[in-house]
């Protein structure tokens, strides 16, 4: 996801517009991020 955020970071510098710049991409990458991260949360009393 750092990744995706450095290269979201580039392209807007390099002032890219539009479906090039894929900011959704970083969206979705983030949620992703969250949703596992909660079930993890959510797993973790159950598995001590």
């Amino acid at each position: 996801m750092a990744v995706e955020a450095h290269g979201l970071q580039n392209r807007a510098k390099a002032e890219v517009t539009g479906a090039k710049l894929k900011e959704m991409r970083l969206f979705h990458w983030s949620i992703t991020y969250v949703s596992v991260l909660f079930l993890a949360v959510a797993v973790d009393p159950f598995l001590r």
